[in-house]
């Protein structure tokens, strides 16, 4: 026989299949009625209209026993958890000396139905009330480093709600507080590694060394912070190159940190452009600007960090119609790869020397060697992650996305954003970020 057990609005019943499931998903109207298959003996009905969840009469829960609703087994059906609230986590309530560039960091993701996160939501304001805020997307994330450096020594009161694919936001975490610190606690020099700088007033560059990744952080730690989890962890703990670029110090990964990803992939996660903003380009074809914000910073001890990629031609727009890809039409000219990364390797580009009519030649060396590291040193010409994705799209082809170091340390290349070969690389630069 089929009995049918009525639901009014603001009541139901804890469930424990997915028929139970299915009506709290259709629990649209004000009273729903589920269907039941019950014994031919009818043990457990019938019902009538006023044999509602929460009475004290058997009602027919699916599952493996029926039994009676108590006062515990009611919940609201128009105020369902469908994505649990999540709970603060970091600064901990009451913190002080925090950064003015913390992170703050709540539990995980939690979707009653399996649903993924597609966004979260991050309130902070001087008041606890929140009657001034600033209220920022994180992206799919539990974690959001502050962008816009806080006031020194003041109280700030945080939280976080999350959503998932189906739109259904979370309720707010329950807010909690932290006190900043006062800005010298952040003038952090350098940064991590050697002080000593060999720079170049010229070119307004220099080389400091390598910085270990225990000094520094590892490449699955940094992929893991950032939430890029496309392709294969390799060379992880290969290191960092120091340098400084005018009055910035980067952290250039010694190796590619990851291969086989998407250009893509990288600006889903907002760490191609540095810039607080979507960027010149977006993924795949998209000309003009993108939609996420490319301004993911990192907290590393007491430091922050801007993550991004390396700058490898002489405009974001590359027009190779124009500049013609032979050394002495100098396309890479300007760019962070020439001008870093050409003085760490042994080779000394020169267009008198090298072959300037060689196709994908990014141009000439400017200035001398800081370091004399080999290919195999710097994963280039060879091995997985080779060829390194950077910021740039080239013009002719809309989807093509620059990458240095391919074939040779002066390679200029360019593909397709969304290739997955393995040669293509992840080889990240950290920007120190200094307080205002």
């Amino acid at each position: 026989m089929t009995d049918y057990t009525k639901y009014r609005s603001g009541l139901g019943a804890t469930y424990n299949s997915p028929l139970d499931k299915i009506g709290y998903e259709r629990s649209m109207g004000d009273i729903l009625e589920i269907p039941r298959s019950l014994p031919s003996s009818g043990d457990y009905g019938p019902h009538s209209d006023s044999h509602l969840p929460g009475g004290s009469d058997p009602l027919p829960l699916v599952g493996l026993t029926p039994g009676l609703m108590s006062a515990a087994d009611k919940i609201k059906l128009d105020d369902i958890d469908y994505v649990r609230k999540p709970v603060n986590m970091s600064p901990e309530n009451g913190a002080g000396l925090v950064p003015i560039n913390t992170t703050l960091v709540a539990t995980q993701f939690n979707s009653l139905y399996g649903k993924g996160q597609v966004d979260s939501q991050w309130a902070i304001s001087k008041y606890s009330d929140f009657r001034e805020s600033t209220i920022v997307s994180g992206g799919a994330s539990n974690s959001y480093t502050i962008v816009n450096p806080l006031d020194i020594l003041t109280i700030y009161y945080w939280k976080v709600r999350y959503q998932d694919a189906e739109y259904n936001w979370s309720a707010w975490s329950t807010s909690t507080a932290f006190t900043t610190s006062e800005a010298e606690y952040f003038d952090h020099g350098p940064g991590p590694g050697e002080e000593s700088l060999n720079y170049d007033e010229v070119t307004h560059t220099g080389y400091y060394g390598v910085v270990d990744s225990n000094d520094l952080i590892s490449g699955d730690a940094l992929a893991l912070a950032i939430g890029l989890s496309s392709g294969v962890s390799i060379n992880s703990t290969s290191g960092w190159l120091k340098f400084k670029l005018n009055d910035t110090v980067l952290f250039v990964a010694k190796k590619p940190l990851r291969s086989s990803l998407t250009w893509d992939s990288i600006y889903a996660v907002g760490a191609v452009f540095g810039v607080d903003g979507v960027g010149p380009t977006g993924p795949g074809s998209t000309w003009g600007a993108g939609s996420v914000n490319q301004n993911t910073c990192v907290n590393i001890g007491e430091r922050s960090y801007r993550v991004r990629l390396l700058k490898g031609a002489y405009a974001n727009i590359c027009d190779d119609t124009v500049k013609d890809r032979i050394c002495e039409n100098n396309i890479g000219g300007g760019s962070e790869w020439n001008k870093l990364i050409y003085r760490v390797h042994s080779h000394i580009s020169d267009c008198a020397t090298d072959d300037n009519k060689t196709s994908a030649h990014g141009g000439p060396q400017i200035g001398t060697n800081w370091a004399t590291m080999s290919d195999s040193d710097l994963v280039i010409g060879s091995g997985d992650g080779r060829y390194t994705w950077c910021q740039e799209t080239q013009n002719s082809t809309k989807t093509g996305r620059v990458a240095r170091g391919g074939t040779r340390l002066v390679n200029f290349a360019y593909n397709p954003s969304n290739d997955t070969a393995s040669f293509w690389g992840w080889r990240p630069c950290l920007e120190l970020i200094q307080p205002s």
